[in-house]
């Protein structure tokens, strides 16, 4: 479950994937564009996104893509050497699968702390 801040360039909310977004991960590049679709649900001021009711436009932001994306913040901080090239990351499979046991092992990753919009 991805916990993310969206925004219209205007309105900031907080948002989380409610159910598995197979075109979110912690690879997708901050500034990534979605389209809400039908009725978001909200509880508690937070949007609950679904493969129902969002559709994962894609993108970039600039000026979003020096604070590095989700994977690179997460792996600075547990002290794994980050590729100086994306494309390294297809052969970062040991890292990969280290963040991934972390993910299922329900840390949650804010990306508000770093005031990244996705």
């Amino acid at each position: 479950m991805l916990s993310m801040e969206v925004t219209d360039g205007q309105l900031s909310m907080k948002a989380v994937e409610y159910s598995t977004l197979s075109a979110l991960s912690l690879l997708t590049c901050p500034g990534c564009k979605i389209l809400l679709t039908n009725n978001v649900c909200i509880r508690r001021g937070i949007l609950l996104l679904t493969e129902l009711n969002c559709i994962v436009l894609g993108g970039d932001d600039e000026l979003l893509m020096k604070s590095g994306r989700p994977v690179e913040i997460m792996m600075k901080h547990l002290n794994i050497n980050v590729p100086l090239q994306r494309q390294s990351f297809i052969t970062l499979t040991s890292a990969q699968k280290e963040i991934n046991q972390l993910v299922r092992l329900s840390i949650s990753f804010s990306l508000k702390s770093k005031s990244v919009t996705i």
